[in-house]
């Protein structure tokens, strides 16, 4: 079957001359010939499925880690949480959504932990960045940007969609609002990230948005107990 042994040899290489200089070498032709050049080929194949089942063992064991870090497992309701590994938790587990998205890591040096409710957080990470590759029809670019402010933590979204009507920003928080057509919201993410970061963590919750540039940003108390909310 050349059009399938071909297939192979390309990948391994190997060109019509290497192949006459191993009939050249060997001393071989016809049928032992044939034999030799498709056991090579065949042993390609065998090694490209096992870097596939590598590949895929290694993205579960990426997804298990992620869904550990993501609902913190083994871990007490309030813990020291670091934002950044939240996110990055969020985005793998996101990744299916982000196939066509730019997603750009802008995470400074040095931002503390906070005691917080990660698997609260980790909800609002992944209302935020939903909300992003919606507003982008899933083909945008999204920016994550994490800092220290002072007495708190910063942590924006950004996205380059065409922007939320100024007469319907300050609704974007209310809880069953939404901007989406029937069937594709339930207009309560924003709501519940707001009360997440607000209610409970004594944090703000804010929007900016213009044409091409909306950026949603979450300032959460390096000292806040959220164990007493």
């Amino acid at each position: 079957e050349p059009w399938e042994t071909a297939v192979a040899l390309v990948s391994m290489g190997v060109s019509s001359a290497d192949l006459d200089a191993i009939a050249d070498r060997s001393g071989v032709d016809g049928a032992a010939l044939t034999s030799t050049v498709t056991a090579l080929a065949r042993g390609r194949s065998a090694i490209g499925l096992v870097d596939v089942v590598a590949d895929g063992a290694q993205r579960i064991s990426e997804i298990v880690s992620a869904l550990r870090s993501y609902a913190y497992l083994d871990r007490g309701t309030v813990q020291q949480v670091d934002v950044t590994e939240g996110i990055d938790s969020t985005i793998v587990l996101l990744r299916s959504q982000l196939k066509n998205v730019t997603v750009v890591r802008d995470y400074a040096p040095g931002v503390p932990s906070i005691a917080a409710r990660g698997n609260e957080l980790n909800q609002v990470w992944t209302n935020l960045i939903v909300n992003a590759v919606d507003a982008t029809d899933g083909a945008g670019t999204i920016v994550v940007r994490t800092r220290a402010n002072g007495e708190a933590v910063t942590v924006e979204v950004e996205d380059d969609g065409p922007g939320i009507d100024p007469e319907v920003l300050p609704r974007v928080f209310d809880p069953f609002f939404t901007t989406k057509p029937p069937g594709h919201g339930t207009g309560l993410g924003l709501s519940i990230s707001h009360t997440i970061v607000v209610r409970q963590h004594g944090g703000e919750l804010s929007v900016h948005s213009e044409p091409g540039r909306t950026v949603f940003t979450v300032e959460l108390p390096i000292a806040h107990d959220p164990s007493d909310t």
